[in-house]
């Protein structure tokens, strides 16, 4: 099309846009380096894209358009951006990726501070560490101001060798005879590895000397020229092994630059010094740090390594050829490094090679899998093919993008001090004075992006966000590592199915490595990442999932959901994850007030409805079945939940899992449905089409009819089951919290505060809007409009205190809740000697209760509906007040 047909396409909708008043002006991929004509008087316009052209700022008078929610100015020429300062602009999103910027543009401090900026892949973001480059642009701002002056600065070579694959294939072997080719290997003696081991080694790597391995002649003394050698100019002092590589494949040595100079004249030499590029011929030597990450085989550690393996990370998958199960592992294995691994890069040895060979079809997995380097044959015990193995290792660190990136000097520092401290965990004071002792800043943003860089490339675990996680610092993953491993390993909770209680991990941890102050913040981090749970009524009872039994604990409750009419759908996986069903009876541990929860299934209650979650492994497929009313809520609730794992495991629909839905023909309402894969029927849809085929019945089925159902609704979960959640956790924090009702009531205030919910207690509302005081509440819930949403009044009682039970009630009731809010809450800390004693009492008095015109005509003991432990007790009172039924739940809570 040519450019003056792409104009006349640009003024035609711009006229149009003017003539409708539209709110949207699409200017796209029409190759214009200037909009035609003014449109800034186009006050209505909130929204104009003007991506793929050839832009090489963003237009003046686009700058004048205040009223502007969105702009696109992606893949572009841009360069330069200057909003107009003075003006308030209405802009929410702002789209700059793909252009030109060297650097962040200081008019965007003009936008609103909560605008949405996407800015990937321009050139400010070139030396930007990748764990930073997730941050919104204003954190990035603040690190690229950092590292401007270049003596603060220093490049960063380390990375991870990750060594996976089932037990017993001689991966710890394999990594001893990397570091040291003259480890004797004792046939037998090999130890299987419990968990995770880690340990280090060094190559010495010769990068192409170009950026961002080379970029000063300062660095003239680790440069070299590749050159290739003859078999006669073997030295005599190379090794046997170096020899024998030679003489099979050939290769080149490095010579140092110095010997190349000198045969140079003058102004060569100062030319050459000069250049910072030198192509393919020359290499800059850099030693390189590798961690070596050996991950345990045995298949009970499947489902934790998720949360280790890393991308950008070089990954050798070992295999010997005496195993039947070669392919499974090799599905395994693979997709799970393509998962969780992405782009990183992959090695193939098939170890052990001295005892058995098994040819494999290399070139199918080289299709399915392009991130495979090679597919190499070793044996320890001989000492064949460790010498190309290395090698190879060694070009695949070439590769990697993240090796020569720059980083403060002081983090770097502060890496090497926190290696050096040989402790295992710190707290989050010391991590502070830490680096305020090694010249970082101690502003919460630089501690924050100092903490999440460590974080995120695997020195150290700290999750900076997380309240009740936040004062511990580990500075030795395998500490961590070690404990979860240790309790998925022990012989009383394997027997028990997974269960466990708190005051028992004195008898599984060392208590010289794992202090008991540790114990329960050691539980939020396995909680954290979906290893374990704690169960909601039972004060200190855990489950690790991954341990439960096969057989369904109460068939007669999952045959009741499976054979009632119900919302049924499921997802199919091209490679289902380890852990997958574990994941989400973790994610919904507050909706299990059956127990009913197995190997591979769940039993989810929520309000009114039902659901049934089955795993078929073989199948690589989860059923879902929902009952009851309002069913949709709950089949929200678990897309969502099955949307974080999707995002959490990087699973793409279409490609990696399908959602399916049943066809409601009459031949299906009959039998066996069809299954309609959801990206079909949205193609449909995309299409114009109406209707679609059902392949059992041959009927043509309504689309619309068929979704309809399986419509998401705007819905947030029931306020009692994440302050289920933060009771069930304040009861674990009994030893280490305040008792005081005060304490109790912040914590719930903070646990619900984490979890997205807009909680309020005494010390943050301050003053009403009239400027009144608001009393004593102790928690209040709003929504993000600021309007209340339901109250929380705590008080602790060690027995039936009618007196302060009625002060209580009524000053909730007729102080607190003025406007009659449908519900609300009553948590009351019991400390006394007898939980069920006082529970029945508690519930016998406000049956009868009647005070001060507040009268109790329905009381419901609702716990089965929630818990099917004994130490939270949920009693529901319904009571009138100007002519509205309204209800007030009493949580009763045991702390003792």
């Amino acid at each position: 099309m040519s450019k003056n047909r792409n104009i006349e396409i640009a003024s035609e909708r711009i006229r149009l846009a003017k003539e409708q008043k539209s709110f949207y002006l699409d200017l796209s991929g029409l190759g214009l380096s200037k909009i035609p004509e003014d449109i800034s008087e186009m006050n209505y316009l909130m929204e104009i894209d003007l991506s793929f052209n050839f832009f090489s700022e963003l237009p003046e008078m686009i700058t004048k358009m205040v009223n502007l929610h969105t702009i696109n100015i992606s893949n572009n020429y841009v360069s330069k951006i200057d909003f107009i300062f003075g003006n308030y602009y209405s802009l929410s999103r702002l789209d700059i990726s793909n252009n030109y910027l060297y650097d962040i543009p200081e008019s965007l401090s003009l936008l609103n501070s909560d605008i949405e900026i996407k800015f990937n892949n321009n050139p400010f973001l070139k030396n930007l560490p990748e764990t930073l480059e997730l941050y919104d642009i204003w954190t990035v701002k603040y690190y690229l101001n950092l590292s401007k002056e270049p003596e603060n600065l220093e490049k960063l070579y380390e990375t991870k060798l990750i060594f996976v694959g089932s037990g017993e294939v001689g991966k710890t072997t394999l990594i001893k005879t990397l570091k040291d080719e003259k480890f004797n290997v004792v046939v037998g003696e090999e130890v299987a590895t419990p968990g995770i081991n880690v340990d280090q080694m060094n190559f010495e790597v010769y990068f192409p000397a170009k950026e961002p391995h080379y970029s000063h002649f300062s660095e003239i003394d680790n440069l070299y020229r590749e050159i290739y050698i003859t078999k006669e100019e073997i030295e005599e002092d190379w090794d046997v092994n170096e020899i024998e590589v030679y003489e099979r494949n050939g290769f080149s040595v490095y010579e140092d630059v110095y010997e190349y100079l000198s045969d140079l004249d003058v102004f060569d030499k100062v030319e050459f010094l000069n250049s910072k590029n030198f192509g393919d011929e020359f290499f800059i030597s850099k030693n390189v740090t590798v961690n070596l990450w050996d991950f345990g085989g045995q298949e009970i550690y499947y489902s934790t390594h998720q949360f280790f393996l890393t991308r950008r990370s070089i990954y050798i998958f070992v295999w010997e050829p005496r195993r039947d199960d070669d392919k499974t592992d090799f599905e395994y294995w693979l997709n799970t490094i393509k998962l969780l691994g992405q782009e990183s890069l992959v090695f193939i040895v098939m170890n052990k090679s001295d005892i058995r060979h098994v040819p494999i079809n290399e070139s199918n997995y080289l299709s399915l899998f392009p991130s495979i380097q090679g597919f190499y044959q070793i044996s320890c015990l001989k000492k064949e093919g460790i010498y190309e193995f290395k090698n190879a290792i060694i070009e695949g660190i070439k590769k990697l993008p993240h090796l020569g990136k720059i980083l403060p000097k002081t983090w770097l520092n502060l890496r090497a001090k926190l290696k050096n401290l040989e402790r295992d965990f710190i707290s989050f004071t010391e991590f502070r004075n830490i680096c305020a002792e090694n010249g970082i800043s101690v502003t919460a943003q630089e501690i924050q992006l100092v903490s999440d860089y460590l974080h995120n490339i695997g020195d150290i675990i700290h999750f900076s966000n997380d309240g009740s996680l936040k004062n511990l610092v580990i500075i030795n993953p395998k500490w961590a590592t070690q404990a979860v491993y240790s309790l998925i390993d022990s012989i009383p909770i394997q027997k028990q199915n997974g269960l466990f209680n708190y005051a028992d991990l004195e008898n599984y941890l060392d208590l010289k490595d794992y202090p008991f102050e540790t114990h329960h913040q050691l539980l939020q981090l396995m909680e954290k990442f979906n290893i374990c749970f704690k169960l909601i009524g039972a004060q200190d009872l855990y489950i690790i999932p991954e341990l439960l039994k096969d057989e369904i604990p109460n068939e007669e409750e999952f045959q009741e959901i499976v054979n009632a009419d119900g919302l049924r759908f499921k997802i199919t996986f091209t490679f289902m994850p380890k852990g997958l069903i574990s994941k989400l009876i973790c994610g919904f541990y507050n909706l299990l007030s059956s127990n009913n929860f197995w190997k591979n299934g769940v039993v989810l209650n929520y309000d009114m409805s039902k659901a049934s979650i089955l795993c078929k492994p073989f199948e690589k497929s989860l059923e879902i079945k929902i009952i009851g009313n309002p069913r949709r809520d709950l089949f929200t609730l678990i897309k969502n939940e099955l949307s974080k794992i999707y995002l959490e495991l990087n699973l793409k629909e279409g490609e990696d899992f399908f959602e399916e839905i049943p066809c409601n023909c009459d031949d299906c309402k009959q039998t066996k449905p069809y299954y309609f894969k959801y990206v079909v029927l949205k193609r449909y849809i995309l299409k114009g089409k109406d209707t679609i085929e059902c392949q059992n019945s041959t009927f043509a089925v309504k689309i619309n009819d068929l979704l309809d159902l399986y419509r998401i609704k705007n819905t947030e979960t029931k306020f009692i089951y994440p302050l289920l959640s933060a009771i069930s956790q304040l009861q674990g924090m009994t030893a280490s919290l305040n008792s005081d009702e005060n304490s109790r009531n912040k914590f719930i205030a903070s646990y619900l505060s984490s979890k997205e919910i807009n909680a309020k207690d005494q010390s943050l509302w301050g003053r009403s809007s009239t400027g009144l005081k608001q009393g004593e509440l102790d928690i209040k819930i709003e929504s993000n409009e600021g309007d209340i949403i339901t109250i929380f009044e705590g008080v602790n009682l060690t027995s039936v205190d009618t007196s302060s039970i009625n002060t209580h009630i009524i000053k909730t009731i007729n102080k607190y809740d003025v406007n009659g809010l449908p519900e609300k809450y009553f948590g009351v800390y019991y400390t006394g000697r007898s939980f069920d004693d006082f529970s029945a009492k508690y519930l016998e008095y406000i049956m009868t209760f009647n005070q001060e015109e507040v009268v109790f005509d329905n009381v419901f003991d609702e716990t089965i509906q929630f818990t099917s432990h004994s130490e939270i007790k949920i009693f529901k009172a319904y009571y009138k007040k100007s002519g509205r039924k309204l209800s007030i739940i009493h949580l009763l809570i045991n702390m003792l």
